[in-house]
């Protein structure tokens, strides 16, 4: 799946975290020709810190717009920063 060249919508108000990376990953197996699309991991120290992380709440509206600066906006909002390995997109704390 090519992250920077693959461009989608969304349109997110009030919603957790949690859904905004689902329909992400059901959105990029949809463009993916292998049917695989990315898969979003959050790297928190506990469960309880990832289950916050999870709940933090996001409000976009993006046209045409690629992966990564859609999680750049969704890092904004909840201050949070990515990077992508081998396929996997991990979100973690913005330091």
């Amino acid at each position: 799946m090519k992250l920077q060249s693959d461009q989608i919508d969304v349109h997110w108000e009030d919603i957790d975290l949690q859904s905004a990376l689902d329909e992400l990953a059901v959105k990029s197996k949809k463009l993916d020709p292998e049917r695989v699309g990315i898969k979003f991991i959050v790297k928190a120290g506990t469960l309880d810190q990832e289950k916050a992380i999870l709940s933090r709440t996001v409000n976009i509206t993006l046209l045409s717009t690629s992966i990564p600066d859609i999680l750049e906006y969704v890092g904004q909002q909840t201050n949070l920063g990515f990077r992508v390995r081998k396929g996997v997109v991990i979100l973690m704390s913005a330091k």
